[in-house]
């Protein structure tokens, strides 16, 4: 993109380009000659565990939550600040051992982007109420967890160590951590550079910025004023600052004989116009980042009279403005030129790129986010459990009573805001499970009863036939009466041998037959 503005200064006319201060789409210098491995190793759960109990002096101080490895777990601020160190220290060991491949930084770079354009921010502050003189901020900031503090990591090393770590504790007593930078110098050299491959108004509050930085260099009134505006117009909310735009501008500037509203909205219609959107092509990796600051992966749960229907659902949502509408345009064509079928839904509030379905989601998205797994850091979990319900919903046709557990399990082994608890479901399965083996004499799928051979109208047993892709041997088993101890031995004993025949074929075929239900702690 290229900025150019003509600005008044003293009877003459300077012209000011802004685009050889970015340089798009270039990686930072820094990476040319990385290449030795993919990506971080994980770190053990035990190690990360037993570290953060280590210190058995430590102070009695505040402590907040933080997640490790899917758990909330309650530490102190010095707790976490030795895990931060412990991160950052392996992370620059790391990198200057040159143990990071150009392709695992290249990714990296699109992927922080992708979280940057969702989670970070360009802002600042006024010097003063009465002066245009700004100082501005980069900060980027996320829940604390074992994976963003190793995400974090990375982020600060490739950035050259500069940013600088801040720990706070939101209303629900979680530790978050931000990386900010209030140095402008490292802000124009090296973050903008690198995150020059981000969207929507952070993408052009780059470019405001550097027209700032200019514009503080001609001591003039509309160049005073177009300070204000800019600064106003970072991002979409600027236009709520306690101090209205146009107060400040009195407050700051002696206007003069200029008509105050009518210059003002001149000002904010150049902007708007010279500072356009970034409409290079997207890539996964960015879009990927994105997910991880605003998306979601999860499968919704409809209760029909007849059964439950499960709908697996993919989405981005951000706040309605134009830069993030034109943001989940791009986002929604990416996928549509991929095969993936992805749709827009929008309100007054919120513009949402979604991708829903079995076929959609499990067989066609899927794919495509499985190619970039090692990029999924606190979303993991989400990937794990849509690939293992994509497994488990193509068995659903079959009736078998475990998959309807499994399924229900692996939905809620990821929090997840839900209308029902796990218990809900699982009597519901019971429910419809009844209803349909009813027309059995066992009241069980494949089990059916036995009669004598010398008098049909007496039932001596139960016979279990197991459907053919079981690939059971023997197929067919009876329990008989007499030898089981009694009718209803009989049919206990029928249906633990076809649960273990069911359970054991969904174990050798990679199944998890109980997965393990997140809990906090």
């Amino acid at each position: 993109m290229k900025v150019a503005r003509t600005v008044p200064s003293g009877g003459k006319s300077v012209k000011i380009y802004l685009s050889q201060l970015l340089r798009s789409n270039a990686s930072v210098t820094l990476f040319s000659n990385i290449s030795s491995i993919n990506a971080p190793a994980k770190e053990d759960n035990k190690a990360i565990l037993a570290s953060v109990h280590s210190n058995k002096n430590r102070k009695d101080e505040d402590k907040g939550y933080v997640r490790l490895n899917g758990r909330l777990i309650l530490v102190t601020k010095s707790e976490l600040l030795n895990l931060i160190e412990q991160s950052k220290q392996r992370s620059k060991e790391d990198y200057l051992k040159k143990r990071f491949n150009s392709d695992f930084l290249s990714s990296l770079q699109s992927l922080l982007n992708g979280v940057f354009t969702a989670e970070g921010s360009i802002s600042g502050q006024f010097t003063s109420r009465t002066s245009h003189r700004f100082n501005p901020k980069f900060s980027i900031g996320q829940n604390a967890s074992s994976e963003s503090i190793e995400l974090f990591s990375l982020m600060w090393v490739v950035l050259d160590f500069k940013l600088v770590w801040e720990i706070s504790k939101n209303n629900n007593m979680n530790y978050h951590i931000q990386l900010r930078s209030t140095n402008l110098e490292y802000m124009i050299n090296t973050l903008f550079p690198y995150f020059s491959l981000t969207y929507g108004e952070k993408y052009t509050a780059m470019f405001k910025l550097l027209r700032i930085v200019e514009l503080e260099k001609v001591n003039t009134v509309l160049s005073k004023m177009e300070i204000i505006c800019l600064v106003y117009s970072l991002t979409s909310g600027g236009q709520n600052r306690v101090i209205p735009l146009e107060d400040k501008i009195v407050s700051c500037i002696d206007v003069g004989t200029l008509t105050l509203s009518s210059t003002v909205e001149s000002l904010k219609k150049e902007i708007s116009y010279n500072f356009a959107e970034n409409n290079l092509p997207l890539n996964i990796c960015f879009i990927l980042g994105f997910f991880l600051g605003d998306g979601s992966l999860y499968i919704r749960i409809r209760d029909k009279v007849s059964g439950l229907v499960f709908i697996p659902k993919f989405e981005i949502k951000q706040k309605n403005t134009p830069s993030s509408l034109h943001l989940v345009n791009m986002i929604t064509r990416f996928f549509l030129e991929k095969g993936v079928q992805a749709s827009i839904q929008s309100d007054k509030n919120y513009v949402i790129s979604f991708v829903e379905g079995i076929d959609n989601v499990c067989h066609k998205l899927l794919p495509l986010l499985e190619e970039h797994k090692e990029l999924f850091f606190w979303k993991a979990r989400q990937l794990t459990m849509t690939n293992m319900f994509g497994k488990l919903i193509s068995l659903d046709t079959r009736n078998l009573l475990t998959v309807k557990y499994l399924l229900i399990k692996t939905i809620y082994s990821i929090e997840n805001n839900r209308n029902y608890p796990i218990g809900h479901w699982i009597k519901r399965i019971d429910e419809i499970f009844k209803n349909k083996s009813a027309k059995n004499v066992s009241g069980e799928f494949y089990i059916t009863s036995v009669k004598d051979k010398h008098d049909k109208t007496i039932q001596n047993g139960w016979s279990v036939y197991l459907p053919e892709f079981l690939n059971a041997t023997p197929r067919n088993k009876y329990f008989y009466f007499e030898k089981s101890g009694g009718k209803d031995k009989a049919l206990l004993a029928a249906v633990a041998w076809r649960d273990l025949i069911i359970d054991n074929w969904l174990k050798d075929n990679g199944y998890e037959i109980d997965p393990i239900i997140e809990k906090d702690s």
